[in-house]
């Protein structure tokens, strides 16, 4: 459980700080130093430096693709999430953590759905049984007595039978 409370921090602070943290990198690369404003040439490269090191980039010229990459993924986390809101009927600005507690609650809830129709349908096999048990004991013997092959030609020797 603790894994999980982890877990949906780790998501709920990445959701929260990667895309803002993305678009300053972005913007940084991609303006000249003089309409960022304050940002310096050298802090542009810490920032492109700090980024190949985070994401293990080899070349400079890896980093651009890989930003953009990280910020597909998280619009597609960030559909992902707005979808699965939707779908529990949850508040648009409820945490990721709440999120999660409500699809684990459901995936419980229909695992023990699932277990009490599988007990249900396991009684209903040994009612089956039961009443097969003898069933098969008097089906062999009409098949013996009629001299049929099959369950199927019973019906019709016995109408025979029954006719004569």
């Amino acid at each position: 459980m603790k894994s999980d409370v982890d877990h949906t921090s780790w998501c709920e602070s990445s959701r929260q700080n990667v895309l803002p943290t993305l678009d300053l990198w972005v913007s940084l690369i991609s303006q000249p130093a003089q309409d960022v404003g304050q940002v310096s040439k050298e802090d542009q490269a810490m920032a492109i430096s700090h980024f190949r090191r985070l994401f293990d980039i080899r070349s400079p010229y890896g980093v651009l693709t890989t930003m953009n990459r990280v910020y597909t993924r998280q619009s597609e986390m960030e559909t992902v999430m707005t979808a699965l809101h939707d779908a529990l009927h949850l508040d648009s600005k409820a945490s990721t953590s709440v999120l999660v507690s409500h699809v684990v609650e459901l995936s419980k809830s229909d695992a023990r759905s699932l277990m009490k129709e599988v007990a249900r349908l396991k009684q209903e096999l040994k009612s089956c049984y039961q009443f097969l048990t003898p069933f098969r004991g008097v089906a062999n013997k009409l098949l013996e007595l009629l001299s049929a092959k099959k369950l199927s030609d019973i019906v019709p020797r016995v109408e025979q039978l029954v006719l004569e």
